[in-house]
């Protein structure tokens, strides 16, 4: 009996032992459902939040942009309600169409030859056109074709992405339509007033040429003084429409540089000897005798600038024009255009403003020193259509330095030919060649 109640009391400890350790188990099961359990709760806590976030986003989306896809074809396979409504189609209309559907025959084959080009490759497509409605009204969007791939990495579907940009484009076309008319309206002003204006220099002209007493000539003096301003003026504000209007265009003929820049610095320099300042003119020797260019308009751009300096210079201050070679090949020349001053300056938070026309550094300047502030608006505008930008460097009360690089062909020209071009280039200008500046000329040929 003994060792009978001793097995059974042996049995029974490793029952309990095992069922201890058969709770542990058990516990540390429910520990890990449980932890499970939380985190599955957390996830998806988590996920359905995210859900919502990317729901709003997209229904945000869906709102204002424009959605569709297509198959590899270009079929519709899907549209958002925002396409439905700004093409006026429904989606059982489109879906199943050719997106072609809503093309407008305006736009040129060639925009949609190279959409298909890049997305085909694989690239995202992104450009501005015109799209058709139902009603047979045009709408503008802003576009992005993106390609959709599978795992193998091969497109499956493209995304068009677009932007309803319609406002934009009308008001900026209004707002074209309205810079066109304000520059034929003042094209046509100005022709009408150099008419009349240039009457009266003529008249004044052979008036001059009559006996005068003191008072009468310096009458006349003013006359044409004034008149000669109000058509500079009106010259501005031509050059100034051209220029809006795209009407300017550029010759390539050839010309002297040294016969060019030394007779446009000689015209200024009576005035700039009036006010008493160092005026000087520096040509670098090592640019070539013969180069293309439009003469006229660099010679306009050149006297704006000279003409700049020296009003804005006080008597006996300094303005220096140099023209430098700083690069060269077999057929070009790059030249660097300098005109500095010793002038009032500008201060730094007016330097992008004076580029604009009609504007001045101050209105007191206006006042001061007289001008239209068209004379840099027209210099930048004539220099990017070289090809190039005029730019500017200052310091108030120091002066200031204005400067640009223009590349020129090379062209061939022999010495009797450049010869003759400076009698004829500094004729055509100034009626006739002072001997300095004819020696001048010459000795730079020779070189």
């Amino acid at each position: 009996m003994r060792e009978k109640g001793t097995q059974t009391r042996k049995h029974t400890l490793n029952e309990k032992r095992k069922l201890k350790n058969s709770s542990k188990t058990d516990s540390a099961l429910f520990n890990l459902i449980d932890y499970v359990t939380t985190e599955l709760k957390e996830k998806e806590k988590h996920f359905k939040a995210s859900k919502f976030k990317l729901d709003e986003f997209l229904k945000a989306l869906d709102s204002v942009v424009i959605i569709s896809r297509t198959d590899t074809l270009g079929n519709i396979t899907y549209v958002n309600e925002r396409f439905e409504e700004v093409s006026g189609y429904k989606k059982e209309e489109l879906i199943g169409q050719s997106h072609s559907i809503v093309r407008d025959p305006d736009v040129p084959d060639e925009v949609f030859a190279e959409m298909w080009r890049e997305i085909k490759k694989g690239n995202i497509w992104q450009g501005e056109f015109a799209n058709r409605a139902k009603d047979g009204s045009s709408y503008y969007v802003k576009s992005s074709i993106i390609p959709i791939h599978d795992e193998n990495n091969e497109i499956i579907e493209y995304m068009a992405i677009r932007e309803d940009v319609t406002s934009l484009v009308e008001s900026r076309k209004k707002a074209e339509a309205a810079e066109t008319a304000q520059a034929m309206f003042l094209a046509n002003m100005s022709h009408e007033i150099r008419t009349p204006m240039n009457g009266i220099l003529g008249f004044t002209e052979l008036l001059s040429k009559t006996r005068l007493d003191a008072t009468q000539e310096k009458y006349l003096n003013v006359i044409s003084s004034s008149t000669k301003t109000l058509l500079n003026i009106v010259n501005d504000i031509l050059d100034s429409s051209k220029i809006t209007n795209n009407k300017i265009s550029l010759e390539k003929v050839p010309l002297n540089p040294f016969v060019e820049f030394a007779t446009t610095y000689e015209l200024l320099k009576s005035v700039a000897d009036e006010k008493g300042l160092h005026y000087t003119l520096e040509i670098d020797n090592a640019i070539s005798a013969c180069l293309y260019s439009d003469a006229t308009r660099l010679r306009q751009v050149m006297i704006n600038l000279l003409s700049n300096a020296i009003k804005f210079t006080p008597e006996c201050g300094t303005v220096k024009l140099s023209i430098s070679l700083v690069r060269e090949t077999a057929t070009q020349q790059r030249l660097h255009f300098s005109i500095k001053d010793s002038g009032i300056g500008i201060a730094q938070d007016k330097l992008e403003e004076i580029f604009k026309p009609f504007a001045q550094a101050e209105t007191s300047i206006t006042r001061r020193f007289g001008g239209t502030g068209l004379g840099l608006s027209i210099s930048a505008d004539l220099l990017h259509v070289f090809g190039s930008e005029l730019r500017v460097e200052s310091v108030e009360d120091k002066g200031s330095e204005f400067f640009f690089y223009l590349d020129f062909d090379l062209c061939d020209a022999d010495e009797e030919t450049l010869q003759k071009t400076i009698y004829m280039e500094s004729v055509s200008k100034r009626g006739y060649v002072t001997s300095s500046l004819y020696m001048y000329l010459s000795q730079k040929i020779m070189k």
